[in-house]
């Protein structure tokens, strides 16, 4: 394959190390001058993925750095907003030179951007208000923000839209499923499930009762415990208890936390499935813990790209009053 054939992926602008896809580069071009097929945006949020923001909260917080500055640092240094702990990015909203309203499909770790200077952060929503650019190659993918949704709840639904989609396809005829994390990516796989398998009995966890108390409102779950993946044992044994000893068909891991891999391999019955979609997880750990309590289960990766993914995210939305009020109070700031 000649070098013409890469220029779609953008791998010419990767500065280090040479021949690398941008995903993985360290450093990145982020020249904002567009070039041949390339699409310049004016970018004015970037929704920071969960497990990134917590990771640079933490790190900020024992540091005594601002979180701007940590922010800053990174993208000043790798050209994109590619965090080197956790391996993750987020993803932006902005306009186009043509004036098209548009928040990006793809990670911000592959992404050229440039920050003039960050105006405000919003903790809670893990947003981060900006004057900037970005740069999206050809096979960028990104869409429009819908006419009829605040741009906000947009976001929070397109930084998220894989877990819904994939959730959808692997969830049909099991009957006990657990769902580990209450935020948006849990929500709205929950609200897969309720549409896909009405068979199915959901249990959802979390580290804290209020985000499972709100999910139990809006009818996504049938029962709730508040339980710490990090805490493998304790975590197992309230599992247990919670499904009669039978255990879980499908997990769907969610969480923003590193060390949740064995617990959700425990909590999963031998021959059944884990959804691993959190950015968190760490894949070698996964694999070895599996092999080491030689339970016999099919791991799947979380990819944020699925067919047809952020029409069936909003199409969740959009058939659940509830869950889009929720939304708007939540993340519609």
């Amino acid at each position: 394959m000649n070098s013409q054939s890469w220029d779609e992926f953008g791998c010419y602008r990767v500065v280090e190390p040479p021949g690398s896809l941008p995903q993985n580069c360290w450093r990145i071009d982020n020249d904002p001058t567009p070039r041949k097929g390339e699409t310049r945006v004016d970018v004015e949020v970037l929704n920071i993925d969960s497990s990134s923001f917590r990771q640079l909260e933490e790190q900020s917080q024992k540091e005594g750095r601002p979180l701007s500055e940590l922010i800053l640092a990174i993208v000043n240094e790798r050209g994109k907003m590619h965090n080197p702990v956790t391996g993750s990015g987020g993803v932006l909203l902005g306009t186009t030179d043509d004036g098209r309203r548009i928040a990006s499909l793809i990670s911000l770790s592959l992404t050229p951007l440039k920050i003039d200077e960050i105006l405000s952060i919003d903790n809670s929503s893990e947003r981060v208000y900006i004057r900037g650019t970005a740069i999206l190659f050809e096979r960028t993918l990104y869409a429009e923000i819908p006419a009829d949704l605040p741009e906000a709840v947009s976001l929070a639904v397109m930084d998220v839209a894989g877990a819904p989609a994939r959730v959808a396809e692997i969830c049909r005829q099991k009957e006990q499923i657990l769902i580990m994390g209450a935020g948006k990516a849990g929500l709205l796989s929950a609200a897969a499930v309720r549409r896909e398998n009405r068979q199915a009995e959901i249990l959802a966890v979390d580290v804290a009762a209020a985000p499972l108390e709100d999910m139990s409102t809006l009818k996504l779950c049938d029962s709730w415990q508040v339980l710490d993946g990090r805490s493998p044992l304790a975590f197992f044994d309230g599992i247990r208890e919670a499904t009669a000893r039978r255990l879980c068909d499908l997990t769907i891991n969610v969480v923003n936390q590193p060390n949740t891999e064995g617990a959700s391999i425990l909590a999963t019955r031998d021959g059944g499935t884990i959804y691993f979609f959190s950015m968190a997880t760490s894949f070698s750990q996964a694999a070895l813990t599996a092999e080491g309590l030689a339970r016999d289960v099919e791991m799947l990766v979380g990819s944020g790209y699925t067919r047809g993914w952020t029409d069936y995210a909003f199409k969740l939305i959009r058939e659940d009053p509830a869950l889009l009020a929720h939304f708007e109070k939540r993340y519609g700031v």
